[in-house]
């Protein structure tokens, strides 16, 4: 794989946090002057996630068609989280599964150059014991990664 220096493709893996905004934000204002694609990424890993993306719809979630149905909210909040940034024609993926192994995936398959993702700077114990998607998106990319640092305000 031939990575370019500037970057063309530019994938942000989103899980709508405000860290994964921040990184998808960062990553816009980057790719922007370079002319580089803008590629977001959003992987539902659990059950749990699919109840959320489909928590504001009207009446029972449809377990039979749940997943189609949480990729296609998820998409098109990745189109919203796209114009928010000003990229009008970005390239959405919705994936199922484990968020870094996903994300190394897709780098490879979509011949990205570099990947940006938001870190929610956890420390200490808490890093030791949930780990940290960014620090295995890290590990597992075949491609370089910008880790944006995000803070909360509390």
């Amino acid at each position: 794989m031939d990575h370019h220096i500037p970057p063309k493709c530019i994938l942000v893996p989103v899980d709508f946090s405000d860290a994964s905004r921040a990184a998808a934000s960062y990553a816009a204002q980057l790719a922007e002057p370079l002319g580089a694609e803008l590629v977001l990424l959003h992987v539902i890993a659990s059950i749990e996630q699919v109840e959320v993306l489909l928590e504001h719809r009207p009446g029972p979630i449809d377990w039979s068609t749940a997943r189609d149905d949480a990729a296609a909210v998820a998409e098109d909040k990745l189109l919203t989280l796209g114009v928010a940034i000003g990229v009008e024609n970005v390239r959405r993926i919705v994936r199922e599964g484990a968020p870094a192994p996903l994300t190394a995936d897709t780098a490879e398959e979509i011949d990205a150059d570099m990947v940006v993702v938001g870190s929610h700077g956890r420390t200490g114990l808490r890093r030791a014991l949930l780990g940290s998607v960014a620090e295995r998106t890290c590990r597992l990319s075949p491609v370089p990664v910008l880790v944006v640092r995000w803070k909360s305000e509390d």
